[in-house]
């Protein structure tokens, strides 16, 4: 057991409690036999359709992508996954035989696999830690409402300012800020012509909603990009 895969547990959100019995149980399952530790390169596939196992899997170290391919096969972008981040739980407690969604390392990735049966033992001695595991798959199904949100969002303009609003992260100095690496990876993920993305661009920034810093938006008032949506939604 390293100190980095102990720190990445506690952070994830079947321990983030801080809870010393959760972090009891943390420690013991990294020791037990059932639990694995293991290493992905750039580009590797961690999970896919016909690649998974059965086991909840935690980033200890890197950073990975989650796809899903369209009718037409394109790869949809769902998120990026960092380090504490949880992946997985699709494949936990049924027996479908297709994961439902790529996950690749976009970096060297360092996974910790919880297999099924030792979460399953845990939960049994430990009722708060199945009652983090339901709190967080209830934010997971949220989270894809919202997905689902953006994606039939209607204008471009809509689409961005509801992916901004779900994935920009906070700044140091105030308000939030979104990485892009090109703008047709941002168009593929937000379902648009690049062209249109380059208009929705323009047209959150004249009303001063995103800010255009090189490869990054920047979002100064988080409230008002969602009061923006909410009126949309009235509109």
């Amino acid at each position: 057991m390293e100190e980095k895969d102990l720190k990445a547990l506690l952070a994830c959100p079947l321990f983030a409690r801080q809870e010393e019995t959760l972090g009891e149980l943390a420690r013991e399952g990294l020791k037990s036999p059932l639990c694995s530790v293991r290493l992905f390169e750039k580009g590797e596939m961690i999970y896919g359709p016909s690649h998974f196992e059965r086991s909840l899997g935690v980033l200890s170290e890197g950073q990975c992508e989650v796809t899903k391919e369209t009718a037409d096969g394109r790869q949809l972008v769902m998120s990026r996954l960092g380090t504490g981040v949880m992946f997985g739980a699709a494949a936990l407690f049924n027996r479908e035989e297709v994961y439902p969604t790529e996950i690749r390392a976009l970096s060297r990735c360092r996974v910790i696999f919880w297999p099924e049966e030792l979460l399953q033992a845990l939960f049994r001695r430990e009722i708060r830690l199945a009652e983090a595991y339901i709190s967080y798959l209830c934010g997971r199904v949220h989270f894809l409402t919202r997905r689902i949100d953006a994606l039939t969002a209607g204008s471009a303009e809509r689409k961005l300012a509801s992916y901004l609003a779900e994935q920009a992260q906070p700044r140091l100095e105030g308000g939030y800020f979104l990485r892009w690496s090109s703008a047709a990876s941002l168009s593929r993920t937000l379902n648009i012509g690049r062209a249109s993305l380059y208009r929705a661009i323009d047209q959150l920034t004249a009303e001063k909603l995103i800010q255009k810093e090189s490869k990054t938006l920047c979002i100064p008032d988080m409230e008002r990009l969602k009061k923006y949506l909410e009126e949309e939604i009235l509109l």
